[in-house]
């Protein structure tokens, strides 16, 4: 679970995802969830997510999922108009 880990000096954390889907935070040294990324993120931590086999940056993937997890949670952090704008004028 994060608390006070070393993180570099940019306060980025990089997260490898394997096949098996796990999550493996390298700048810390240990596996983490989509929780343990939202909070490390509440922490003030810029998290990048890398595709263990391609090295293709999926952080965007994996942000997407830990705000699907918030809001399966009743966490309600987006308002429903945000992502009607989200939609309407994401792809201009």
């Amino acid at each position: 679970m994060p608390g006070k880990q070393d993180t570099e000096a940019t306060g980025q954390v990089t997260i490898k995802k394997y096949s098996n889907r796990r999550l493996y935070d390298s700048t810390n040294k240990r596996y983490v969830t989509l929780d343990d990324i939202a909070a490390l993120i509440r922490e003030g931590n810029e998290v990048k997510v890398i595709d263990s086999q391609t090295g293709a940056d999926i952080s965007k993937v994996i942000l997407i999922q830990v705000v699907l997890e918030s809001e399966k949670n009743k966490e309600d952090i987006l308002p429903v108009s945000f992502l009607h704008m989200l939609i309407k004028y994401g792809n201009k």
